[in-house]
């Protein structure tokens, strides 16, 4: 009976072993912070009713210093699938310590799809989000989210009275106030914080899109997903490069349909004319 206490303290220690190395981890790569807070904004709000506005109004409200930047907002609405792939591809292309407000969530105040902030060291960034799928293409072991649950960081600092417009209640005062921690050129008080905004999410409770990875068949067949299709009319696939490019010939089939159409492996647009002059 003497094992039990001790192994509950042993896997105490250990929990709280790691917590103080993630958040040393944080710390340890803090330099250099802007004292103008860079904020990117990805939703499916659109320009029509003002959304957008709003949480920006609040944003500088809160954090005067901070520089938005709207990377898209006609982002079909309720398409988690395709701001993951949109925040995918933007993440990479901002500079150091960018926080973001990424809201597409068809489901808002969803009691399994809670409000985060995530912190992603490969990206040096902080992610304001539901819950939802929509990291699934950036988070790694790495990442740490918090559930964004104390309401001294939410409008009006209270716990919203409607849960239908968490961006404005939640996600932009909570990202206003880590830019304004970010503007102090404090290391510490920006982990601290962060710390504050909420208890940590342990990673059985991330939320992932249902996307199966690309394989290989015994039969030379390559079996992926669209992710998503953009406003050029290209499918965009999970596909890796070298698969893709392979073979310069091959065709695709779409589900059980046996009908196959021919794809051609391009490194620009300019090299469709060879293919349709043989057409």
């Amino acid at each position: 009976m003497w094992q039990q206490p001790c192994t509950v303290q042993c896997n105490l220690f250990i929990l709280l072993c790691s917590f103080f190395l993630l958040v040393a981890a944080m710390m340890n790569s803090l330099e250099n912070l802007p004292t103008t807070p860079r904020i990117a904004l990805l939703s499916d709000f659109g320009d029509r009713d003002g959304f957008t506005g709003i949480i920006k109004g609040i944003i500088t409200g809160l954090c005067p210093q901070a520089s938005c930047i709207d990377v898209a907002h006609a982002i079909p609405h309720g398409d988690i699938a395709h701001a993951a792939w949109v925040l995918q591809q933007a993440l990479p292309a901002f500079p150091p310590y960018t926080l973001w407000l990424s809201v597409v969530d068809p489901f808002v105040g969803h009691p399994e799809q809670l409000p985060i902030i995530a912190w992603l060291p490969e990206y040096l960034a902080w992610i304001c989000a539901p819950n939802n799928g929509l990291l699934t293409h950036v988070l790694s072991p790495k990442s740490q989210l918090r559930h964004l649950n104390n309401p001294h960081y939410f409008w009006l600092r209270q716990l919203p009275q409607y849960t239908t417009f968490f961006a404005k209640n939640i996600y932009a005062p909570v990202i206003a106030h880590m830019a304004a921690a970010l503007a102090s050129s404090s290391p510490k008080q920006v982990v601290s914080t962060f710390k504050a905004l909420g208890p940590a999410l342990p990673s059985s409770q991330w939320v992932y899109l249902p996307i199966q990875p690309a394989v290989q068949t015994q039969q030379g067949c390559i079996i992926g997903t669209v992710v998503t299709v953009d406003c050029y009319g290209n499918i965009i696939t999970n596909l890796p490069n070298p698969w893709a490019f392979k073979t310069r010939f091959t065709h695709v089939q779409w589900g059980s349909n046996p009908k196959q159409w021919p794809i051609y492996s391009i490194t620009c647009y300019s090299e469709l004319k060879q293919y349709n002059d043989k057409a």
